[in-house]
């Protein structure tokens, strides 16, 4: 039987190495500007965010299938708590990053979420 983990592991090790792939071409194409220094940081904390939720609900869909919603709601909820405070702290402790900081967020926010939502859809097929 083939584990679902190492699949969606694959799949998320295939699509961060694109996407730090296009952020070096990006920054080489702009000189360093509009990026900042925490981008890589984000990238790694994105790609274990999305390990850690997708293995909590494989998990529960596993052990209780009709939990599915349950946790998959909870595990975004947790997420999106943790992910405001990562925002606040960085904003608090480095303003003059704030709106590169912000921006790197956000458009990595998408791709994850976007990956992890047709990757669950697919799944629950």
């Amino acid at each position: 039987m083939i584990d679902p983990l190492n699949i969606f592991l694959k799949k998320l090790l295939l699509l961060s190495t694109g996407v730090a792939f296009f952020i070096l071409i990006f920054y080489f194409a702009a000189n360093g500007r509009w990026f900042s220094p925490a981008l890589p940081f984000l990238l790694i904390f994105f790609m274990a965010s999305a390990l850690l939720s997708y293995y909590f609900i494989q998990k529960s869909a596993i052990s209780n299938p009709r939990r599915f919603i349950q946790v998959y709601l909870g595990t975004t909820v947790v997420r999106l708590m943790l992910y405001l405070a990562m925002i606040a702290t960085y904003l608090i402790l480095y303003r003059e990053d704030a709106f590169n900081f912000l921006i790197g967020f956000f458009a990595l926010y998408l791709i994850y979420s976007t990956f992890e939502v047709f990757v669950l859809a697919k799944k629950k097929r």
